[in-house]
């Protein structure tokens, strides 16, 4: 163990993340027991990769239909659109993990997040940016391990944990010096939020789908986004979205090619939407 003092997280006090003996597991990995996924129906999948870094209690996880045990010290690598599931804990004790987006945007996010023994959690307000840098030395390392078809532990270990090691040590120093930083922090949080916007053109951008991204609470989130950019949430998508559809028609899109961008169920949805006033123009007139 690391001579290095415990941190807190969600109040309870974990070892630091160098500490652990890390066993990286991803659906390549033929070499520990899996099981038959009873949970498929609840399996979900996203095209970004995903990074959950177990420190507290046990469960047992589903990833691509086949499911295993994870402990503290347990790394999932779950690849863009790989079917997974968190499952319930099986030790009574509160779960603690450490989930590392590569989302859509240039930087890598991760918070902290815990699920009590009943399996009802809340996401712990721990938000960390990275260096586009780190992200593209594990997508690189990542994909030099699947195009090698790497199925063991200690492949796993050789490509990937030396990265890891050093994003853990980026996560204690920028935790560590978080408070200090916490008003400069609130403004990488919106600047992610208006980029996110921007490169889905508004799409997939309700407010439950912001606060699981950037682990802020909906309302708080919406709060701090309108004081830091005097907009709300709702007219920033609105504004994006139709600065989309006016570059997208002088580009000579078609309606139903603009409707299916913009994720409307049909061209009709579409067409009603663009010729709805928005609600600052209603309230003027």
């Amino acid at each position: 163990m690391s001579n290095k003092e415990n941190i807190i997280v969600g109040g309870i006090e974990i070892p630091p993340l160098n500490s652990f003996d890390w066993d990286l597991i991803s659906s390549r990995r033929r070499d520990i027991g899996y099981t038959d996924a009873a949970v498929r129906q609840y399996q979900h999948a996203h095209p970004h990769r995903e990074i959950t870094v177990y420190l507290r209690g046990e469960r047992e996880y589903t990833l691509c239909g086949r499911t295993f045990h994870v402990t503290p010290g347990t790394i999932v690598l779950v690849d863009g659109n790989e079917p997974h599931f968190p499952g319930p804990n099986t030790d009574g004790e509160t779960i603690i993990y450490l989930t590392i987006f590569f989302g859509f945007t240039t930087r890598l996010a991760s918070y902290f997040c815990w699920k009590d023994a009943l399996s009802s959690g809340r996401r712990i307000n721990r938000n960390l940016f990275f260096d586009n840098a780190l992200r593209l030395l594990i997508d690189r390392r990542w994909d030099a391990m699947i195009a090698e078809n790497v199925c063991s532990r200690e492949g796993h270990n050789f490509f990937l944990l030396p990265l890891l090691n050093y994003l853990f040590n980026e996560t204690e120093f920028l935790l560590d010096h978080q408070h200090a930083n916490s008003a400069k922090q609130a403004e990488r949080i919106i600047a992610f939020v208006q980029e996110y916007i921007q490169k889905q053109n508004g799409r997939d951008c309700s407010l439950a789908k912001l606060e699981e991204l950037c682990g802020y609470e909906k309302c708080y989130l919406s709060h701090l986004f309108h004081v830091h950019t005097g907009e709300s949430i709702r007219k920033c998508i609105e504004r994006c979205r139709r600065n989309f559809v006016e570059s997208a028609e002088k580009a000579g899109k078609k309606q139903k090619e603009i409707a299916d961008e913009l994720g409307f169920s049909s061209p009709a949805a579409f067409w009603n939407w663009k010729n709805r006033k928005p609600r600052s123009q209603q309230e003027r007139e």
